[in-house]
């Protein structure tokens, strides 16, 4: 699950650094395993991530939520996954091919 949060030249983020880069949280609850599957699937998810932020508005902020299966799922299958969120949150391509 994805939630995505734009930001607007209006309201300034007192939390920002310098610069307004996007930057991406990451939600692991206890149901989706021990401290160690909880991890392991949170480095999968950001290694994933790398990728694909620059495709993310500049100055936005992303929060991945982890369902309790992502402990279980290929890294194929948690990209694909991803993809078809960041493609719902984001819209179509301007090319007309779906992300």
């Amino acid at each position: 699950m994805l939630h995505l949060v734009t930001a607007t030249a209006s309201e300034p983020d007192p939390h920002d650094g310098p610069g307004d880069a996007t930057r991406v949280g990451f939600v692991v609850s206890r149901a989706v395993g021990n401290a160690v599957t909880r991890n392991r699937v949170r480095r999968r998810l950001r290694h994933l991530l790398r990728d694909r932020c620059a495709g993310l508005p500049h100055g936005s902020v992303l929060v991945v939520r982890a369902l309790p299966t992502a402990a279980v799922a290929t890294s194929a299958t948690l990209a694909r996954d991803l993809d078809r969120c960041l493609g719902r949150l984001l819209g179509p391509s301007p090319s007309g091919v779906d992300r």
